[in-house]
């Protein structure tokens, strides 16, 4: 019995049947009061992402608003920002049993200085960057510039690759496809070379310009 538990006035006044319920998971609100350095084990794991000095930090088990990870500093820091960037890695690329990089979902949550809620994909490859190649392959099918049969890609009746990766390589080493189809792309989607004259003292983007052979 657990009339036990009933203060002394209410006893032999009332009876006590426990009620069990099937636990169920809640987002329950609360704070942080404090961030320390986890022991290294097999069962804790914190990734630290930085993007311009912003640190997007991932917790075991916890949910905030739906989403596993919170931005520190508070509210302040989501208002001030003029475009906030959510960086995935979506998937790894292997070469073998090696791997070398990995597929990256980039969204753009929050932006006022153009159209929010765009997201894009890529290739970060170890050691280089993200790889123009991939992204050329990628564009290029949307368009129908490439043309993907299976696992085949062919560009102009020739064969890039069977695979992704190979055809990727292909264009690494023969600049003048990856050159063409670029451009071809460029041409197609309306951001090819412009026939104002630049003004005195701009400053261009490297990445803004076409891809040349050197």
């Amino acid at each position: 019995s657990m009339a036990y538990k009933l203060l002394p006035k209410y006893q032999g006044r009332f009876g006590v049947e426990p009620v069990f319920a099937e636990p169920k998971d809640a987002l329950v609100p609360m704070p942080i009061t404090s961030i320390r350095n986890v022991a290294a084990g097999r069962a804790s794991h914190r990734f630290d992402i930085e993007v311009e000095g912003n640190h997007n930090y991932f917790v075991d088990g916890v949910m905030v608003h739906n989403s596993p990870e919170t931005t520190p500093g508070g509210r302040a820091l989501k208002f001030y920002s003029s475009v906030r960037l959510d960086i995935r890695r979506i998937e790894s690329i292997k070469d073998g049993v090696e791997v070398v990089g990995n597929r990256t979902r980039v969204k753009v949550v929050k932006n006022k200085v153009a159209p929010p809620f765009r997201q894009a994909e890529f290739d970060i490859m170890y050691g280089k960057g993200i790889s123009r190649e991939g992204s050329a392959l990628d564009i290029g099918v949307d368009l129908g510039l490439v043309k993907k049969s299976g696992a085949w890609y062919t560009y102009e009746g020739e064969q890039l690759g069977q695979g992704r990766e190979n055809a990727k390589a292909f264009l690494l080493e023969n600049p003048e496809v990856m050159v063409e189809i670029s451009e071809r792309i460029r041409q197609q989607v309306g951001i090819g070379a412009s026939d104002e004259e630049p003004v005195e003292g701009d400053e261009l983007d490297p990445d803004d310009l076409p891809i040349t052979l050197d």
